[in-house]
């Protein structure tokens, strides 16, 4: 019997231009039984596949242009927010309850916080 290949599934996912994702645009999704955090770019009005990023994260991409149109996050609340601090802001825009973005926040290591903050004046700094 002879063994078919599989397709080429390799993506290469192009980021948007900072510039032209209106924020007024996106849309900031939770699920709370799963404890996902869905950021979209463009809306929800894209079809995407999510690709491993870095741990919890996953690029979500439009499988035809292989274009960024989202985030997904994996155990947002739970383990992400902690190795990523800056990502705890859009929790809010998620309708995420205050109590549960205030135990998160209780979690987060202090030096973590720091490191987010610092990296925040360095990307500001970036742009002058």
């Amino acid at each position: 019997m002879a063994v078919e290949e599989l397709p080429d599934f390799a993506y290469h996912p192009r980021l948007p231009d900072r510039d032209k994702v209106d924020p007024r645009a996106i849309t900031v999704e939770y699920e709370q039984t799963s404890d996902t955090l869905f950021v979209h770019f463009y809306g929800r009005s894209r079809s995407a596949i999510s690709i491993l990023m870095d741990d919890d994260i996953y690029f979500r991409v439009d499988p035809v242009t292989e274009d960024v149109v989202g985030v997904q996050v994996e155990y947002y609340l739970s383990h992400a927010v902690r190795e990523h601090p800056e990502l705890l802001i859009f929790a809010e825009f998620a309708n995420i309850p205050a109590s549960l973005i205030e135990q998160a926040r209780s979690e987060i290591d202090s030096n973590a916080m720091r490191a987010s903050a610092l990296n925040s004046v360095y990307e500001l700094l970036s742009r002058a």
